[in-house]
C-alpha cells in the first residue's frame, strides 16, 4: 500500500504561507488489501412498539487507505439477500454498535412479506463503502459482511384507538390548495373491501404538482394515535413503486411530482404506499373519431370533489369506445355493464347525447342522458363514501306497530334500565315493545290508567293506545310499562326530512338533545307538533341566541351537534360535538357530556361543580372509543393519557378543565384561576404559539411529549406562550442536566434527534432525554479556518477526529470555518445567537480580544468552537542547550507563517516542539509530518535556521536549514 506523503519547499511567500505548498501522491485502493467488516448476532423477539432497542455489534472494515467509511444495514426475506431493503438503524462507528427500534423492525417484517402474530425470519447484512467518491477504485469498494438471521413476531399496526375507518385522508400543499388543514381536505383513499387495512384511490395533485408534498392521516387530525404517516426513509429516488411509511414521521411524501393524477394503494398493516399508475389526462377514443387517442376535443374534465371524470358527447350512430391516458394506449380502460378494467373490452354505446362518467376509484363508467349539457354538481367537502357501511342495526328496546307500521321501529332512549319513547297517535292505535329489531324478545300488556305502571308481559297482547301524544316508559328491571301525557321538545329539520323528531331530554330545567348529525336547516318543536315551535339566528357555535316563536329555520353547516333549549332564558345553544367532560357528574354518560369550548389555544369547560368524591374524564364525540384521563393534580399540567385514570380533584368546589389536544395536556384549575404552564418553543414552531406544553411527570418535574428535531433546530422554554418569562442555556449531552437562566441562549442539540425536554424549576436545569436519529454524521478529515487574517483567500487547515477538529493560525479579525479548502462550495459554519456555538451558514465570527497565534478547535458534532492563545513555542530536549528543562524559544514570522530561530546550535540527539512552556500542546514524529504528541525527533549535530510551520496533524512540518 502506498503511503500518503508531502514534499515541502523551503521558502514560502505571500498568501501561499497559509496553504502549505505540497505535492500530493494519490491514495490508491487495492482490493486485495481489504478486510471486510463482520456483523454480530441479532436476537429475535416478539416485537413491541415501545420495546427496548435491538442492539448488535460489528467489526470495522479496513480498506487499506485512510479515508472515512460509510456503513449501511440491509434486510431481506432470503438468505442470499435477494431484493434486500435498507434497514432503518442507528450505526455508531465509534462504539461499533448498531441499534434498531422495534417499530422499525415491525415495519420491515411487513415490507418483506410477513404478517402480524406469526414468526418471520429476517436476514441482515452490513455493507461498507468509502465515503469519499474521489478515491480511485470507488466503484469496487463496497464490502458485504456475513449474513445474520433473526426471527421476529410482528404486531398489527392498524390503529386501535378509533373505530376502523373506511377511508384515510390525503393532505398536503397540492392536494388541498396549499393548505395543510384537514378542513380543506377532499381527497381520500378508501377501504372498499372493508378489511380495515387495504386502502386505494385516485389522487389529484393539480396543475402545479411539481412542488407537491403530502401525508396520510387516519382521522381529521394530526395525532399519532389515529394515524399520521410520512416517509420512513428519506432517500431520494425517482418515482418509486413503493415507499415505506412510518407513523408520526415528520418527513412528507415528496417523491411523486411528475404527473397530475396518481392511483395509490396503502396497506395499513405494513405501512407501505404503492403507486399503481400515474397520468396527466384522460380522454375517450373510439370508432366515432377513428380511434385517435390524441384527439384534444375528447379530453375529459375532472370533478375534484366527486372524484370522477366527465365529458359531454353526441354520437350520431351506435359506436364503441374506450378511455385512454395522455394521448397514448399504454394505459387504457374498457369493460362492460358499467364496470371498467385495465385493457378491457370496447364499450358499446347507442346513438344519442350523453354525459359520460369515469370513476377510477370504483372502477365504474356510466352514460347519463339527463345530465347532458347541464352544470356538473360540485358536491361538498365531505368524503364520498364509495360502497359505504351497512345500515346500523336496530339495537336495544324500541316500539313497533304504531299507526299500523309493523316494519319500522320507533327508537327509544335509555337511562340504565329505563327506556323512554314519545308516541304521536292521530287516532286510536296499538303497539308493542321489542328488542334488537326482532321478535325473539317482545313485551305487550294491558293498559290500565295514565301514570299507573302495568305489567310488561313477554309475548303479551298488543298495547292499546288512544289518540293523542304520549310518553311511554319501559322498566326492564321491574318489567312494567307506564303511559303518561307527553311533554317533550324535539329537533326536526332537513337532516331528517322534517319528520321522525329527535327527542330532547329535560336536564336541570333545560331541554338537551342527544348528539345529532345535522346538515342544513332545523327547528325545535313541542310534542312533535308545529303548534309550538322555535327558530332563530345562529351566529356563533356555543353561544346562546334568542329562541323566536315561529321564527326562521336555524341554519348550520353539516356536523354533529348537541342542541340546548333553555325555556327560562328563552335561548337556544348549538354546541358542535367534540371533546366533552364525562364522569360521576352526568352518571358517566347518562346525560350529555359537558362540551369543551374553544378558549384561545385551549378547549375548556368552565365553572364545573364537583364534590370531593366526583371523578371525571375527557372523551371525544360522547364515545368511549377515544378518551383521556390523567393524574389528579389541581393547577398543574398533567399528561392526557388515552384510557388513563379518572381525574379526582378531591376537594369540593367549582373548577375549570382545560385540554390541549395538540400536545395532550390537561390542566384542572379552581374556577377563574389564571392558567400557568410552560412550553417548548423554537424553530420547530417558527418561534410562535402553539408551544409544546410541559406536563408534570412522576418525579415532579415538567416534561414534554416526544419532539422530533433536525440538526439545525433551536429551542427554548417559556411560560404561558409569552416571552416575558423564558429559559435558555447550553446543551451538554443527552441525559445530562444543564443550567438554564432567564432569557438565556437558544438550546441547540446539533443532531437529528427524537427528544423530551425535562425542566426542573426548583434547580433551574433542563435535561434533554431521547436518542439521536439515523446514523452519526459523517465528518470530513479536514475543515478550514478562513478570515480577515488570510485575506479571505488562504486557509488554516484543521484535522478532525469524529467531528472534533484542531488547527493553528494567527487571528486578529473575523473568521469562519468551511468544508472545502479551495472554495465556498459545501458547508460552512459561523456565529449565531449563542457565544461559542457554531451555526451552519452562520455569520462571521468576531476576532479574539487579544490578537495572536491560537490553537483553534471546532466540534461539528456539538457545534461548538474555542481558542487557546499560543504565547510561545520552543525547542525542548537534549539536542538543545536547555535539555528537557527549558526551551529554546522561536519567534513567529507573520510573513512566512512560521515560528523561527536562526543560528540554533543543536547536538546529535532528541528534541520536540512545544507551546507555552507546557506539554499540553507539543509536536513530534518526523520533521516532514509533525503530529500532536508525536515521538521525539532525532537530529544531527549542527547550527541551523529552524522554521516550524505549526499547522494541524497531517499538515505541520519543520525545516532545519544548516547555517552558512
Amino acid at each position: 500500500m502506498k503511503k500518503l506523503f508531502y514534499i515541502f519547499t523551503v521558502a514560502l511567500a505571500g498568501l501561499t504561507m497559509w496553504a502549505c505548498q505540497q505535492e500530493h501522491v494519490e491514495m490508491v485502493f487495492d482490493p486485495s488489501k481489504v478486510t471486510a467488516q463482520t456483523l454480530g448476532d441479532i436476537t429475535g423477539v416478539e416485537l413491541d412498539k415501545d420495546g427496548d432497542k435491538i442492539v448488535t455489534t460489528f467489526s470495522l472494515a479496513d480498506f487499506g487507505i485512510s479515508t472515512p467509511v460509510n456503513y449501511t444495514l440491509y434486510a431481506s426475506a432470503s438468505e442470499d439477500m435477494a431484493d434486500k431493503k435498507k434497514m432503518t438503524a442507528s450505526i455508531s462507528v465509534a462504539e461499533k454498535t448498531i441499534s434498531m427500534l422495534q417499530k422499525d423492525i415491525n415495519s420491515m417484517v411487513f415490507n418483506l412479506g410477513g404478517v402480524a402474530d406469526e414468526p418471520f425470519t429476517i436476514y441482515f447484512q452490513l455493507v461498507a463503502s468509502l465515503a469519499n467518491d474521489k478515491n480511485q477504485g470507488i466503484a469496487a469498494t463496497a464490502q458485504e459482511s456475513n449474513v445474520v438471521a433473526a426471527t421476529f413476531t410482528a404486531y398489527s399496526t392498524i390503529i386501535k384507538d378509533v373505530d376502523i375507518y373506511d377511508h384515510v385522508w390525503v393532505i398536503g400543499n397540492s392536494v388541498n390548495t396549499g393548505s395543510w388543514s384537514h378542513d380543506k381536505v377532499y381527497q381520500y383513499l378508501y377501504d372498499y373491501e372493508k378489511t380495515g387495512k387495504d386502502f386505494s384511490g385516485l389522487v389529484d395533485f393539480g396543475e402545479s404538482h411539481a412542488e407537491n408534498q403530502f401525508k396520510l392521516t387516519g382521522a381529521a387530525a394530526w395525532g399519532d394515535d389515529t394515524g399520521n404517516w410520512g416517509v420512513a426513509d428519506g432517500e431520494e429516488t425517482d418515482e418509486p413503486a413503493t415507499i415505506q411509511l412510518a407513523n408520526g414521521s415528520n418527513t412528507n411524501i415528496w417523491q411523486y411530482t411528475q404527473h397530475r393524477f396518481y392511483f395509490f394503494t396503502f396497506d395499513n398493516s405494513s405501512l407501505v404506499i404503492t403507486k399503481k399508475y400515474a397520468f396527466d389526462n384522460v380522454g375517450i377514443v373510439g370508432a366515432f373519431n377513428g380511434w385517435n387517442a390524441a384527439d384534444a376535443d375528447m379530453k375529459m374534465t375532472y370533478n375534484d370533489k366527486l372524484h370522477r371524470f366527465y365529458i359531454d358527447q353526441t354520437f350520431d350512430d351506435a359506436t364503441e369506445l374506450k378511455f385512454t391516458c395522455d394521448d397514448d394506449w399504454a394505459l387504457n380502460w374498457g369493460g362492460k355493464d358499467g364496470t371498467t378494467a385495465g385493457g378491457g373490452d370496447n364499450i358499446a354505446v347507442e346513438a344519442g347525447s350523453y354525459r359520460i362518467y369515469l370513476d377510477l376509484n370504483k372502477s365504474e363508467y356510466s352514460f347519463d342522458t339527463a345530465m347532458y349539457g347541464k352544470e356538473e354538481p360540485t358536491g361538498d367537502d365531505t368524503p364520498e363514501p364509495g360502497p359505504g357501511p351497512e345500515p346500523e342495526p336496530v339495537t336495544g328496546w324500541n316500539v313497533i306497530g304504531l299507526n299500523g307500521d309493523w316494519e319500522n321501529d320507533i327508537l327509544a332512549t335509555a337511562d340504565g334500565n329505563i327506556w323512554t319513547v314519545y308516541l304521536n297517535a292521530p287516532e286510536a292505535t296499538e303497539f308493542k315493545w321489542r328488542k334488537d329489531g326482532g321478535w325473539d324478545l317482545n313485551y305487550g300488556g294491558t293498559f290500565v290508567a295514565l301514570d299507573e305502571p302495568f305489567a310488561a308481559v313477554a309475548g303479551g297482547d298488543n298495547i292499546q293506545l288512544a289518540a293523542g301524544f304520549w310518553k311511554v316508559v319501559l322498566n326492564t328491571d321491574a318489567l312494567t310499562i307506564t303511559i303518561s301525557e307527553g311533554n317533550v321538545w324535539s329537533l326536526i329539520g332537513a337532516f331528517n326530512e322534517w319528520s321522525a323528531d329527535v327527542d330532547m331530554v329535560l336536564t336541570e330545567g333545560k331541554w338537551v338533545s342527544p348528539v345529532t348529525s345535522i346538515s342544513g336547516e332545523f327547528k325545535i318543536r313541542h310534542n312533535h307538533d308545529w303548534t309550538d315551535n322555535f327558530g332563530g339566528t345562529l351566529e356563533t357555535i356555543g353561544v346562546p341566541f334568542a329562541a323566536i316563536a315561529g321564527g326562521s329555520n336555524i341554519a348550520v353547516e353539516a356536523g354533529s351537534y348537541i342542541v340546548t333549549y333553555d325555556p327560562d332564558a328563552a335561548t337556544i345553544t348549538v354546541d358542535e360535538l367534540g371533546w366533552g367532560l364525562v364522569g360521576t357528574i352526568n352518571s358517566w354518560g347518562g346525560s350529555p357530556d359537558i362540551i369543551l369550548k374553544e378558549d384561545g389555544l385551549f378547549l375548556v369547560a368552565k365553572n364545573v361543580a364537583l364534590t370531593a368524591d366526583d371523578e371525571i374524564k375527557l372523551r371525544y364525540n360522547q364515545s368511549w372509543d377515544i378518551n383521556r384521563g390523567g393524574a389528579s393534580v389541581v393547577g398543574t399540567p398533567v399528561k392526557a393519557v388515552p384510557g388513563g385514570d379518572n381525574i379526582k380533584p378531591g376537594v369540593a368546589g367549582n373548577y375549570d378543565v382545560y385540554y390541549r389536544p395538540d400536545c395532550e395536556v390537561i390542566i384542572v384549575t379552581e374556577a377563574g384561576a389564571a392558567l400557568e404552564y410552560w412550553g417548548v418553543v423554537g424553530t420547530i414552531n417558527n418561534w410562535g404559539a402553539p408551544d409544546i406544553l410541559l406536563y408534570q411527570n412522576a418525579d415532579g418535574e415538567l416534561e414534554s411529549a416526544e419532539i422530533t428535531l433536525v440538526a439545525a433546530d433551536q429551542i427554548k422554554i417559556r411560560k404561558n406562550e409569552d416571552w416575558a418569562v423564558n429559559r435558555g442555556g447550553t446543551f451538554v449531552e443527552l441525559g445530562q442536566a444543564f443550567d438554564v437562566v432567564a432569557d438565556g441562549a437558544n438550546i441547540v442539540i446539533g443532531r437529528d434527534a427524537t427528544i423530551q425536554v425535562v425542566y426542573n424549576a426548583a434547580a433551574e436545569t433542563i435535561t434533554i432525554k431521547g436518542q439521536y436519529d439515523g446514523d452519526a454524521p459523517a465528518f470530513p478529515d479536514y475543515i478550514y479556518a478562513i478570515g480577515a487574517d488570510t485575506e479571505w483567500a488562504g486557509v488554516y487547515p484543521m484535522k478532525g477526529n469524529l467531528g472534533a477538529y484542531k488547527g493553528f493560525g494567527y487571528l486578529s479579525g473575523e473568521y469562519k470555518f468551511r468544508e472545502n479548502e479551495a472554495s465556498w462550495d459545501g458547508n460552512n459554519w459561523g456565529a449565531g445567537a449563542n457565544i461559542g456555538q457554531l451555526y451552519a451558514g452562520g455569520d462571521n465570527i468576531a476576532g479574539p480580544t487579544t490578537p495572536g497565534y491560537y490553537m483553534i478547535e471546532a466540534n461539528l458534532d456539538a457545534l461548538s468552537f474555542s481558542l487557546t492563545l499560543i504565547e510561545s513555542i520552543g525547542i525542548i530536549g537534549p539536542a538543545q542547550a536547555g535539555g528537557w528543562d527549558s526551551d529554546t524559544d522561536l519567534t513567529y514570522n507573520a510573513e512566512t507563517g512560521a515560528w523561527e530561530a536562526t543560528d540554533v546550535a543543536l547536538s546529535a540527539g532528541q528534541m520536540k516542539f512545544r507551546a507555552n512552556d507546557s506539554w499540553d500542546i507539543n509536536w513530534g514524529g518526523s520533521l516532514d509530518a509533525l503530529t500532536q504528541g508525536g515521538d521525539n525527533l532525532e537530529v544531527e549535530a549542527g547550527t541551523y535556521k529552524v522554521q516550524l510551520f505549526a499547522w494541524c496533524d497531517g499538515r505541520a512540518y519543520a525545516i532545519l536549514t544548516p547555517a552558512n
